[in-house]
């Protein structure tokens, strides 16, 4: 289940702002994606706890309470739910979405973490609506850089 992860996070660190997670793919620990605007960070933390940051403060704004329970990996399963999984494949949390074939999850620009299906309806979100504290930081500054990118990088962003 975890080795199709591997181009996924090959595309993840050569982009500078993914914001989503589609269906079939995961994070795992030490792996975050960010917002659009760059003010919002998801984080699987090497503690096993899924937590939404915001980036220009470094507070906390949601985590799935998942630290200390030896899980290593958040995935978006084919069948719409979102699952975080222990190194045994062993689930320790989940949005409990199953029957929402295609879904993606979103961290938007407003900090709130939302899993859509297949007809961009949410059908779970993490309820954390925030203010981006500094527009003005360095990693908007790189996200309005990549934004610039050729066509064809362009493209590469928008099927993810």
């Amino acid at each position: 289940m975890f080795k199709k992860i591997i181009l996924f996070l090959t595309i993840l660190n050569s982009i500078a702002a993914i914001d989503n997670i589609p269906p079939g793919y995961c994070l795992f620990k030490s792996s975050s994606i960010y917002s659009d605007n760059g003010c919002f960070r998801l984080t699987m933390q090497d503690d096993g706890n899924l937590v939404i940051y915001r980036i220009s403060d470094n507070k906390p704004l949601w985590s799935s309470q998942t630290s200390q329970t030896e899980s290593c990996v958040a995935c978006v399963q084919k069948d719409g739910n979102f699952v975080i999984y222990t190194n045994e494949e062993k689930p320790t949390w989940s949005t409990g979405t199953h029957d929402n074939t295609l879904s993606h999850l979103i961290l938007q620009n407003n900090g709130n973490l939302v899993l859509y299906n297949e007809f961009n309806y949410p059908k779970w979100q993490s309820n954390t609506i925030s203010q981006c504290k500094n527009q003005d930081n360095y990693f908007s500054a790189q996200i309005a850089k990549t934004n610039q990118q050729s066509p064809k990088q362009q493209s590469m962003k928008q099927s993810y």
